[in-house]
């Protein structure tokens, strides 16, 4: 009865096992914690040419990582590389170029953009990669092909949004707000109109470098040569504004759509927006590019009768962008739930959304970015996973173990089988009992694990990690006195 008891004490801790009886390798993985690792898969466009990334080229360099510091992922030539020494990770090359900084914060990696001061290697996400689209956000700056696009005002059925002066954007670099020069004599003319007069609504402004008796220009004499250049396409829903050269025609200095003077901002276009208050409608801006001096406005109002429109290069394009960057059928704008969404159409460059704030990578949350001629694809997993497998075959091992020894007790309860082997009136039966029999039974117990099964009619036991065939049970033989 002793070792019954025994028996049962052990199997109850082998089940159920306290914190103190694990075993290292189990406190082990209970103490790691839910850790992230990082996949990174990193392809290159071996041609540079504008920051672009073609998506249908073969001459794709790669690069596969798995990541468990913080560090750089850096791009030397057509090479990718991960620099996990940030501290002395200063450039020795001068085709090295700091894609983004990965960091890492208890447990949790954090993508960190960088290259601000560089157009081409700005960290922006790939819009093909997201299976529902973008919604479109406030001070959002799109990307198709080469050309950019700030989205300058839109209007929803629970949102208003005006890119103001005084609503600051976070992406530092592609603000546009001009601040011009006020003639200050008298005697100097207009070189549009030749007349020096000037009022509250027309003052006689500078805009651009030019220098001497050229370089004022009344505010709506330039206004009006503006409208003289434009190219103008509209639809029962769209409008679209474009001009070949947005630019001073002698010092070839871009103009700003608006520009501020005496604390007032002035429009150099006007845009047909909706008149009702109701009607949701967006306005997206062409950026200025030093390859591409034309601009592009896009004022796009959603009716009962379209609420979806391509953008593309081909002339079937109801938002048509006149760049070779840009495929024929590149993108689409639709007005959906209540938002604005785009969806890349499997172009040749890809379209874009720019990203200059830290991103923190979740669990089952891929992303895709693209930095310049480089697209990288972040996959985050938590080492959970694995440690539970590992965690799950100890605990299952044990629990097995406690699982079989209970059921080694009930073959001890047993009357019949106790008939069989008695561990203390027959330590050893004679016969054909059992084939083969441990004779430190009592002193292994603790390490036996046995289990009940069927064999073609007869018990089997398993003692030890073998499995016995009883073949015949014995009658009690009287102890000797």
């Amino acid at each position: 009865m002793e070792n019954r008891d025994k028996y049962s004490d052990i199997s109850k801790q082998q089940a159920h096992p306290s914190e103190d009886s694990k075993s290292p390798e189990l406190q082990r993985h209970n103490s790691a914690g839910d850790d992230q690792i990082v996949l990174i898969k990193a392809m290159t466009w071996e041609r540079e040419s504008h920051g672009l990334y073609d998506y249908e080229s073969r001459r794709i360099s790669r690069f596969e990582k798995k990541l468990t510091n913080e560090g750089e992922i850096v791009r030397t030539r057509d090479s990718v590389i991960f620099n996990e020494n940030i501290i002395n990770s200063a450039k020795t090359d001068e085709e090295e170029t700091c894609l983004f900084r990965l960091s890492k914060r208890e447990g949790v990696y954090t993508i960190v953009p960088q290259n601000k001061n560089i157009p081409n290697d700005r960290l922006w996400v790939v819009i093909r990669s997201l299976k529902d689209g973008y919604v479109i956000k406030k001070h959002d700056i799109i990307k198709l092909g080469r050309m950019k696009f700030r989205v300058k005002e839109f209007r929803t059925e629970t949102e208003y949004f005006e890119d103001l002066d005084n609503d600051e954007s976070p992406h530092p670099g592609f603000e546009e707000d001009h601040y011009v020069d006020r003639c200050q004599e008298s005697d100097t003319n207009c070189r549009f109109c030749w007349t020096n007069e000037e009022t509250e609504d027309n003052p006689l402004i500078g805009s651009c470098k030019c220098a001497g008796s050229i370089r004022f220009i009344h505010f709506q004499c330039v206004k009006m040569w503006l409208q003289t250049k434009v190219t103008k396409k509209e639809g029962t829903s769209h409008c679209t504004l474009n001009w070949k050269n947005f630019e001073c025609e002698l010092c070839k200095t871009p103009y700003p759509y608006t520009f501020l003077l005496d604390d007032k901002r002035w429009f150099l276009v006007d845009l047909n927006r909706p008149e009702d208050s109701d009607t949701p409608y967006i306005i997206l801006e062409s950026l200025s590019s030093e390859k591409n001096s034309s601009r592009t406005i896009h004022v796009v109002a959603i009716n009962s009768d379209q609420s979806s429109f391509s953008l593309g290069r081909g002339h079937d394009s109801e938002l048509r962008i006149n760049d070779i960057s840009v495929s024929r059928k590149h993108a689409s704008l639709e007005y959906k739930d209540g938002y604005f969404l785009l969806t890349d159409l499997k172009s040749k460059f890809g379209t874009l959304m720019l990203i200059s704030e830290p991103v923190k990578i979740s669990e089952h949350n891929n992303k895709t970015f693209q930095i310049g001629r480089t697209v990288v694809t972040i996959k985050s997993k938590s080492e959970a996973p694995w440690k539970k497998r590992n965690l799950e075959r100890i605990e299952g091992k044990l629990g097995a173990k406690g699982a079989e020894l209970n059921r080694m007790e009930e073959l001890l309860r047993d009357n019949s089988l106790s008939k069989t082997y008695s561990l203390k009136q027959n330590p050893k039966p004679s016969g054909a009992l059992l084939q083969q029999y441990p004779e430190d039974i009592e002193e292994r117990v603790q390490k036996i694990s046995a289990s009940e099964v069927s064999h073609q009619g007869n018990n089997v036991i398993e003692i030890d990690g073998k499995r016995y065939i009883i073949l015949k049970e014995l009658e009690d033989k009287p102890s000797e006195e």
